[in-house]
């Protein structure tokens, strides 16, 4: 599980720094931006498959909630970068 989870980390971190040099986004720590995106997904997959067994539907939406967000938090079209 550790394994997996470092994997995880590191293609994100790599998908990052790929969509760093295109400018599509900026991250001033790609490291933790990595982490809190990757571990963020983690946590909201393990919440989906218990909703799931649970028969409930609370998670409906969380993801792609989680995911604009950080889209909009990073995206370069904020103007925060040049």
């Amino acid at each position: 599980m550790v394994a997996e989870t470092n994997a995880m980390i590191w293609a994100t971190k790599q998908l990052f720094y790929a969509i760093m040099a295109k400018k599509v986004a900026y991250f001033e720590n790609i490291d933790a931006a990595a982490i809190s995106f990757a571990m963020g997904i983690h946590a909201i997959l393990d919440f989906r498959m218990d909703d799931c067994m649970a028969g409930s539907n609370k998670s409906n939406g969380i993801l792609e909630q989680y995911i604009d967000e950080f889209c909009r938090v990073y995206s370069m079209d904020k103007g925060i970068i040049g």
